[in-house]
């Protein structure tokens, strides 16, 4: 499973957590997997990680973490897009 953290590690994770290369980053290896600091497209600090439960060995997560692709997030069917402003009604 992957998951955003925002600019925060998963809670729980030691301070002092060893340290790997994943992803072209160093990433901390918790006790339920890995995580790395990237950026979002604006730029913005962004923690993923990625756990399991019970998690592999710590190589078999860098290998999946260095072939994560990412995917574009789409709203999902009736919910409105958080980018896009609402169409204008009844403007005179």
């Amino acid at each position: 499973m992957v998951e955003e953290y925002g600019r925060h590690r998963p809670d729980g994770w030691p301070a002092d957590a060893p340290l790997v290369a994943a992803r072209g980053r160093l990433a901390e290896v918790g006790p339920t997997g890995v995580a790395w600091l990237d950026r979002t497209a604006h730029g913005d600090p962004l923690t993923i990680a990625l756990l399991a439960d019970p998690p592999p060995p710590t190589a078999v997560l860098v290998t999946v973490a260095d072939g994560l692709q990412p995917v574009a997030s789409r709203t999902p069917p009736g919910n409105p897009s958080l980018t896009t402003p609402p169409l204008a009604t009844g403007v005179e």
